[in-house]
């Protein structure tokens, strides 16, 4: 049994939208309905936690660590945060020969964050060189809208959705379905919530009132019988 969930890559210049994602992954609780489930990698876990991620600057250290490689190794999935920077990092593409290598090639799930996959343009393409001749499909975070209207890539939340589909081995329209369905309940908690708030404020503020109006009343009550001993 392997020890991580997934191995993260990227390249640390990305370090703004690798906070996003990993936090996204690691922090990520499976729907009840799903947990259990045989999926396509196994049964359905409840968490995706522990997501490993190295934050040393491998590009510094010139070589890849026993630990990090140990890591590699000890993770049923790797995660590639793909971008022009990404592609052109040796340890990035280090990391996906090693997956290749160890035949978990349906294991490797490219997210995109900029850039464009195949191009050929070391400019934009965003696929390390390993993974440019799999032919893997990857989550798409961009959201980009060209000049004839097309939209490109699924957003940051359709993509989050697709990669966290694939990572749980499950089709990517249940787990929309499923996470709908939380989305209402918690909706529904918070209403019910605001409502009770909202009786509990209108009870605190008739109880202020009768008790503003008994202080009145009794004052009057006090005036008048210190008049009658006059």
């Amino acid at each position: 049994m392997t020890q991580y969930r997934a191995f993260f890559s990227y390249a640390r210049t990305d370090d703004n939208l690798a906070n996003w994602l990993h936090r996204q992954l690691d922090s990520y609780r499976t729907p009840k309905a799903i947990v259990g489930q045989d999926g396509t990698l196994g049964p359905v876990p409840a968490k995706l936690h522990p997501i490993f991620r190295d934050r040393t600057d491998l590009e510094s250290g010139g070589h890849i660590s026993q630990r990090l490689q140990g890591a590699l190794e000890d993770s049923e999935c790797l995660v590639v945060l793909c971008t022009p920077t990404s592609a052109k990092s040796h340890w990035v593409n280090h990391e996906c020969e090693t997956f290749l290598r160890l035949g978990r090639e349906d294991r490797i799930f490219p997210v995109i964050g900029a850039g464009e996959p195949n191009s050929g343009n070391p400019e934009t393409e965003c696929f390390p060189p390993a993974l440019r001749a799999t032919g893997l499909l990857a989550a798409d975070l961009r959201a980009v809208r060209e000049f004839n209207g097309q939209l490109i890539g699924d957003g940051r939340d359709g993509g989050r959705l697709k990669l966290l589909a694939g990572l749980l081995g499950v089709p990517l329209d249940q787990l929309v379905q499923r996470e709908r369905q939380r989305q209402r309940r918690l909706i529904g908690a918070l209403g019910a919530a605001a409502l009770v708030f909202a009786g509990v404020a209108v009870t605190a503020v008739v109880q202020t009132v009768v008790a503003i109006e008994q202080t009145r009343v009794a004052q009057e009550n006090a005036r008048e019988a210190e008049a009658a001993t006059i």
